[in-house]
């Protein structure tokens, strides 16, 4: 079975922001509040993969060798540079601490959307380029979630198998290695030990055809890992997730709803923008060349 290239990457996080039930008359969030919740997020579900985490200066340094390719194992999150540090001197240490453990970091988040300019030279001569992705906001959406005959909506938890299937296929086609595509179906299966995280995946026929997730972050829902298989239809699988999933996050009655789309995936972009999303904020994290990025 081979899945689509689109979305084109495995490191698709719908930001959307909706109109959900507000509990209590809380008002919508403010942007910082948002990424965040989006950082947050991304970190609970590296926590639950990595073999080591630990906090160092300037940042949570998380290091798994069983992954050794994948970012969303072997990286520093929160990164910031405490009062009395130079920027370059909190570099130096991720990279000395990771060196010590005999392992390499692969991504570098900053606690804030971005990092800020004088970051950059420095991430550069490391070695390490930008990602950028939109954060996106969604209009009120009132369909039903109609489940096409024939199909079934049910929790990756009940179909391992089959999710880990659909997910090596999909790592395949972008990493080109099975060694690569084994390792980070293994990883996002992994994620399924995170308390926070719930995915669906659609089953034609018995057999599973795509999937999405979505973390809950104190009142907020991050939808995230939208993979479709390529022998179906795209449009058709990709709605019914996402209305079934948008479906759960009313009943779970989140204050708002949020992820994020590489700003380099048009396809992604012009998909979710046909459903009543528009871009609001970039995000912003460096990665070393040659490493699967999800989350």
């Amino acid at each position: 079975m081979e899945t689509s290239p689109w979305p084109s990457r495995s490191s698709v996080w719908l930001l959307l922001i909706m109109e959900l039930p507000v509990i209590g008359g809380r008002g919508a969030a403010t942007r910082e509040t948002l990424v965040r919740a989006l950082r947050k997020g991304h970190l609970e579900l590296t926590r639950s993969v990595a073999a080591e985490a630990e906090s160092i200066d300037g940042a949570v340094a998380f290091i798994t060798p069983d992954f050794e390719k994948l970012a969303a194992a072997n990286c520093a999150r929160d990164v910031h540079c405490p009062e009395g540090q130079s920027i370059g001197k909190v570099l130096d240490g991720i990279v000395s601490h990771f060196t010590e453990h005999h392992a390499t970091c692969s991504l570098l988040a900053p606690t804030a959307a971005r990092f800020d300019d004088a970051w950059h030279s420095e991430l550069q001569r490391l070695g390490y380029a930008p990602r950028r992705q939109s954060l996106m906001l969604m209009g009120a959406r009132t369909e039903a979630a109609d489940c096409p005959t024939g199909w079934q909506i049910i929790s990756a938890r009940a179909a391992v198998a089959a999710y880990r299937a659909l997910l090596e296929a999909h790592f395949k086609i972008e990493s080109g290695s099975n060694e690569q595509a084994r390792g980070a179906a293994n990883c996002e299966v992994g994620f399924l030990d995170a308390d926070a995280l719930d995915v669906l995946v659609a089953r034609k026929d018995g057999r599973v055809v795509g999937c999405i997730g979505a973390v809950t972050v104190a009142e907020f829902g991050i939808l995230r890992g939208l993979y479709v298989s390529s022998d179906v239809s795209r449009k058709l699988v990709t709605e019914t997730l996402l209305w079934h999933v948008l479906d759960l996050a009313k009943r779970s009655q989140f204050r708002q709803v949020i992820a994020a789309v590489d700003e380099s995936d048009s396809d992604a972009r012009t998909a979710f923008a046909g459903i009543g999303m528009n871009p609001i904020e970039t995000i912003e994290t460096y990665v070393r060349p040659g490493v699967e990025i999800s989350p």
